[in-house]
């Protein structure tokens, strides 16, 4: 099925997921947490209230860079509760292991979605591992933080999420160099961070949620 719809159909499918959201029952957070998923809220809100509310901990380009972008700036999640796993964050073989072999969106979502029907609705039928807003990552590393005392996303990890800009780039949330959390249009490369070089990683990063 996921070939079939390609990217656009594989994007429509998980805003449809999110439109359906609800939170989860004590039964489907148990049997996550025995498999070291935690849950983390997320709120109703766009990523430019997130970003205005907590301005200190992204980079000091994100602000302006989410304002210039309005598909970015009036993106909002439903109110809802995710799961993922911190310790396994990044699904194998979605970060690539050269610039010169990039992964594109339409493979990460396939990879999601293979994910969620091979690992997680097989025990939880009504649970579905997605691809993020940014909204939704953004939030979900600034909560790890304040509950762990440490970020979820590390240096030069960025996830990939659904949403793209007004010129249809795709777009990661993550951490390059600086150490604070970046919205930024995804790049698989090398960038210069006080006289070295930084490789930015990008990868399918796929929250649980619950319909």
């Amino acid at each position: 099925m996921s070939s079939i719809l390609g990217v656009e159909g594989l994007t429509q499918q998980t805003y449809n997921i999110l439109r359906a959201v609800r939170q989860p029952t004590s039964s489907e957070q148990e049997f996550l947490e025995s498999r070291q998923f935690i849950f983390l809220p997320v709120e109703a809100k766009t990523l430019n209230e997130i970003v205005s509310e907590s301005s200190e901990y992204f980079n000091r380009g994100t602000p302006n860079y989410v304002k210039s972008q309005p598909n970015l700036m009036m993106s909002k999640s439903p109110a809802t509760t995710i799961a993922l796993n911190p310790t396994r964050l990044f699904l194998p073989g979605s970060i690539p292991r050269t610039s010169d072999y990039p992964i594109s969106k339409e493979r990460r979502l396939t990879m999601i979605e293979e994910y969620s029907e091979s690992s997680i609705q097989t025990e939880l039928p009504n649970a579905k591992a997605i691809m993020p807003l940014a909204t939704m990552l953004a939030q979900a590393d600034i909560g790890f933080d304040r509950r762990m005392g440490r970020p979820l996303l590390r240096k030069e990890c960025l996830g990939q999420v659904l949403d793209i800009t007004t010129n249809a780039e795709d777009i990661s949330v993550g951490r390059v160099g600086g150490g604070k959390l970046e919205v930024t249009e995804q790049k698989e490369r090398w960038v210069i961070f006080w006289e070295r070089e930084v490789r930015q990683l990008v990868g399918a990063m796929p929250v649980i949620v619950f319909v």
